[in-house]
């Protein structure tokens, strides 16, 4: 849960003697007390209802005050939701999504079909890696740097441009100069080594690993491709040995890609615990989602799984305590309880609409009371929704938004210090 806002503040003092003395102001807040305004003169207040004073000394030691009351709403359960090439903030205030900023993908060097693929944050930098492509063709694809920060996004400059004909990596070798089509290279899956030294790109064109360098500014130097893919989830274990791709095991030691167990593919693959053994949690393509005991990282072994339905199975979420399980697909969105050896379906939302909705992004609260979902339209809609859970499982739809930028894909909770 996340409560902020960002205010300017902002006053002007004046003194015979002294002239202009509005950079000696000092601010003070009722609720959160002495306030030191960043270079750009924001703050961050706390919700509630604050009682602002501004004070004033001049030479002789004179002081002036004045006051204002501000009132500071709660925002919660922040999450980053992407639509075309832009990112959206958005978060709750007293169930209803609004919008606190968002920032885009430059346009130049893209097509009119560029589309937002993942994010990801660094694990130690304050930064947040966007990969994007064509989503026409697949293709003039890239990863662009934003800085998330309390109510903003802003974006910052480009990691890596997958530019034609680059060396060692097969997906650039296509080019069209014609309609400004470069490679058909499609970065979706991305993690980072548990230093942040290395960042992992699974290309869902060519189905292989990327194995990038992060240097000291943020920016991405290509090292290897190998490795075989299928779909595009990944995640990484602790000792940065093995990546999971679904049940595919990869093993990414030093510069070399090499496949160590050939599973299933899965776009939602996580590690999590498993009552103290090393578990496993993925989309098994996309029509089934399991877990798996990985306690030997080069054999996971199935705990249980569940067959959902073809394409509906996209992406999945799951409460800390893994008793609660969510999918979303093709139109629907699913609640699923897990004992510890099996699953069942509790809910069901299906979308009343005329055409068909993509679901495709999912997103637990850290209560596990709201589930926040992306879809898209093949009239290129898309929007964000969000349900409550109630403690059996059931789902109710709260609030939901629409964007006008299309392929609404990804949503991902926002922490922010």
């Amino acid at each position: 849960m996340h409560s902020f806002a960002q205010m300017l503040l902002d006053a002007v003092a004046f003194d015979v003697e002294d002239g202009d003395i509005s950079d000696s102001v000092t601010w003070e807040s009722s609720l959160d007390g002495e306030l030191t305004p960043d270079p750009d003169g924001l703050v961050t207040l706390s919700p509630g209802t604050h009682l602002l004073t501004a004070t004033v000394t001049d030479s002789s030691g004179a002081t002036a005050s004045d006051e204002v009351s501000v009132e500071v709403v709660a925002v919660n359960d922040l999450h980053l939701v992407s639509s075309g090439r832009t990112l959206s903030m958005v978060g709750l205030i007293d169930d209803e999504i609004t919008v606190l900023d968002s920032a885009t993908v430059p346009h130049a060097g893209t097509l009119a079909t560029h589309r937002i693929s993942n994010a990801i944050f660094h694990p130690t930098e304050p930064w947040l890696y966007v990969s994007s492509m064509d989503h026409g063709n697949w293709g003039n694809a890239r990863i662009d740097i934003f800085e998330v920060a309390p109510g903003s996004i802003e974006y910052v400059g480009p990691a890596f441009v997958y530019e034609a004909g680059i060396a060692g990596i097969a997906c650039t070798s296509d080019a069209n100069p014609a309609d400004e089509w470069a490679g058909g290279c499609s970065p979706i899956g991305m993690v980072f080594s548990p230093d942040g030294t290395r960042l992992y790109v699974d290309d869902d064109y060519d189905d292989n690993i990327h194995v990038f360098e992060v240097e000291d500014d943020g920016t991405l130097t290509f090292i290897s491709e190998g490795g075989a893919t299928s779909v595009h989830g990944l995640t990484i274990d602790p000792s940065g040995q093995y990546l999971f791709n679904g049940t595919n095991v990869i093993d990414v030691t030093g510069d070399v890609v090499t496949d160590v167990y050939a599973g299933e593919g899965g776009n939602s693959t996580e590690l999590v615990d498993l009552g103290g053994t090393p578990g496993l949690v993925t989309t098994l393509y996309t029509s089934e989602f399991g877990v798996f005991d990985i306690s030997d990282p080069e054999n996971p072994v199935e705990v249980a799984r569940v067959t959902v339905g073809t394409d509906l199975a996209r992406e999945i979420a799951h409460d800390a305590a893994l008793e609660r399980f969510f999918a979303v697909g093709r139109d629907s969105v699913r609640s699923f309880e897990f004992d510890g050896g099996s699953f069942t379906e509790l809910d069901v939302f299906e979308p009343d609409a005329p055409q068909v909705i993509e679901y495709r992004g999912v997103s637990l609260n850290e209560d596990g009371d709201r589930l926040f979902v992306t879809w898209f339209d093949a009239y290129t809609a898309a929007g964000v929704q969000v349900f409550a859970v109630d403690p059996d499982g059931s789902l109710t739809i709260l609030d939901e938004m629409e964007f006008e930028h299309g392929f609404g894909h990804l949503v991902i909770p926002v922490t922010v210090d």
